[in-house]
């Protein structure tokens, strides 16, 4: 067969190839991304928590009264907002709410927002 590999399986446990590389144990693919995605969640997780408690320095005292922080999805915010009278008026700061959400979060701000009414 051109081209293959065939792998010896010695006794002992180990796997080589037939010119005798060791050949690295095998791993699942759920725990790599089980691990990976544990990861990610863990460090949104912590910046939404940053995020809700510094909220209203952010975005003052009446707009928190309106609107607060519900998830971190990849590089988006998602607010819960109480009316959709202040989700236009919030998509008019949007600028200023990443603004101010990059001052305190920094390399870990996200990108973009997406109002909810709710």
């Amino acid at each position: 067969m051109a081209g293959k590999r065939r792998i010896n399986l010695p006794k002992g446990g180990a796997f080589y190839t037939p010119d005798r590389q060791k050949l690295r144990p095998m791993v699942r693919a759920k725990s790599v991304v089980e691990g990976a995605l544990g990861e990610l969640c863990f460090a949104s997780g912590e910046a939404l928590e940053e995020l809700s408690t510094r909220w209203e320095e952010i975005v003052g005292e009446e707009t928190s009264l309106h609107c607060y922080p519900v998830a971190l999805r990849g590089s988006t915010l998602e607010l819960c907002v109480d009316s959709s009278a202040w989700c236009q008026q919030l998509q008019y700061r949007k600028r200023d709410i990443l603004k101010g959400i990059q001052h305190v979060l920094g390399d870990r701000s996200p990108q973009e927002l997406l109002f909810l009414l709710g």
